[in-house]
């Protein structure tokens, strides 16, 4: 069984762009609390050096990267929503 996790980005203008990921394995609420506060943490990291991530998928297959090893699944990215500036 999969699970679905989803993540939730702003451009701090009440603009959302989600990012689903399809786990493909029946991971713990545990793990999945894990990963969530993973993604926070190098939020913050990024915010606190006063620097920028270069998009918000990048950022969370960094994250999905690491745990994938850890915890020994496949994940697939199945949504991604971008905010395009044509100007």
């Amino acid at each position: 069984m999969a699970k679905y996790m989803s993540f939730d980005f702003s451009d701090g203008e009440c603009h959302h762009y989600p990012i689903v990921v399809r786990i493909n394995e029946d991971i713990s609420p545990d793990i999945m609390i894990e990963i969530d506060k993973a993604t926070q943490k190098k939020m913050n990291e990024y915010i606190e050096e006063q620097d920028y991530w270069d998009a918000d998928d990048i950022l969370v297959d960094d994250v999905m990267k690491e745990f994938a090893e850890k915890y020994h699944f496949t994940y697939e990215f199945v949504e991604i929503a971008y905010c395009v500036d044509c100007n």
